[in-house]
């Protein structure tokens, strides 16, 4: 019996981390031959066919820190490999130490990155760690160039691709055909909110107030009669995500102008993708919104908040009239830009099929080689 443990950002209630963590696993089984995979969350996905173990307790478990670390190792000492599995998991020193830790408990391998992103490094000493972690990957497979430039840099001998993201391969992983087009209508709205990260707050309001003002001028003219707000994260106890508070604020700014359905955050990644596949066009904030719109063929608008919403719409081809700061977008140019998108006019110049061919590319080259066996796991200790 084979084991596989999938190490990343996958028990923070946000429906781009379950898609991650669902193809990741489904990656273990169909390409590793692992009958047993374990992911690094306390709650997996809930989605049809997902074959994967949670390794953590949940937290509000009495004990369940020290519970949980006794389980991360005995799991590691019996997994044969340790996959990176998609997202921004390779950026601090005390994540990339901790990774290196499991890899030291681990079985002979392979281990490797699928789908990463790798920095903006928050320090020297993050930059370090990762050249190491690198260089005891057999393969790395980053999802966007930036990503791709600076692992080279900091492992320039170890075995590096630009493949993709790994979200495209959730509906071919899980069996979810795309909609029919036929009958799409309303403009989808993903903003996002994390009040922990320093000045977001304080720009949180006027954000709000520039979409409401580019939704309401298309409105006036006609093209918009309807928005669907969609929770892609889930409010925590302790603050951290607050998207749905900040599609209220929208709903009540746009409130009497135009229609409103508001979609709440499920843990079953695959109801966003079916609702993102009705729409007429989406403004994605998450950067997952922009990849489902993108995979379902629904045109697309990206307001960037961070360095891989950019990198990700260079990866696809969109053109810079669809995509804008998030923090400084202007209510006129983003009204044409949803204008152009409600009129069906999907730019993206690199086809989904290639897209997912690359995410494809995060798990078959050892099977394309035929050079990877898992061996049965080392003992340390």
């Amino acid at each position: 019996m084979t084991t596989a443990l999938l190490v990343g950002h996958y028990n923070h209630y946000n429906l781009g981390d379950n898609a991650l963590a669902a193809v990741a696993a489904w990656g273990a089984g169909t390409f590793f031959d692992a009958d047993r995979v374990y992911a690094t969350t306390a709650e997996l996905p809930h989605i049809k066919g997902l074959r994967a173990k949670s390794l953590y307790y949940p937290w509000h478990i009495r004990g369940a820190t020290r519970l949980n670390r006794i389980r991360e190792s005995f799991v590691c000492r019996r997994s044969q490999t340790i996959i990176l599995g998609g997202g921004s998991t390779v950026h601090s020193a005390e994540h990339i130490e901790r990774y290196e830790r499991m890899l030291d408990r681990a079985g002979a391998g392979p281990h490797f990155a699928a789908g990463v992103s790798i920095g903006p490094f928050r320090d020297s000493t993050a930059e370090r760690a990762c050249g190491r972690l690198l260089k005891r990957l057999d393969f790395v497979g980053v999802r966007d160039p930036l990503s791709h430039e600076r692992a080279k840099d900091l492992a320039p001998d170890s075995r590096i691709e630009l493949t993709f993201d790994l979200a495209p391969l959730l509906t071919p992983a899980f069996g979810e055909p795309h909609q029919d087009a036929s009958d799409r209508s309303g403009l989808g709205i993903v903003l996002a909110h994390k009040p922990k990260v320093s000045g977001w707050t304080e720009r949180e309001q006027p954000r709000i107030q520039r979409v409401a003002d580019a939704i309401l001028r298309c409105a006036a003219r006609g093209i918009v009669n309807e928005v669907v707000l969609i929770d892609f994260a889930l409010t925590r106890s302790d603050g951290a995500v607050r998207d749905r508070e900040s599609h209220l604020e929208l709903a009540d700014a746009l409130k009497g102008q135009v229609q409103i359905r508001h979609i709440p955050y499920s843990h079953d990644p695959l109801l966003a993708w079916k609702v993102i596949g009705k729409l007429q066009a989406v403004v994605g904030m998450r950067m997952h919104a922009a990849v489902v719109g993108y995979c379902e063929h629904v045109p697309t608008v990206v307001l960037a908040y961070d360095e891989k919403c950019y990198q990700w719409a260079r990866m696809v081809g969109l053109p810079d009239s669809v995509v804008f700061d998030a923090d400084n977008v202007d209510p006129a140019e983003l009204a044409t830009g949803i204008e152009h998108a409600m009129l069906g006019e999907d730019v993206a110049e690199l086809p989904v099929e290639e897209a997912v061919q690359r995410a494809r590319r995060n798990w078959d080259w050892a099977r394309a080689e035929r050079s990877v066996t898992l061996q049965p796991a080392l003992r340390h200790g």
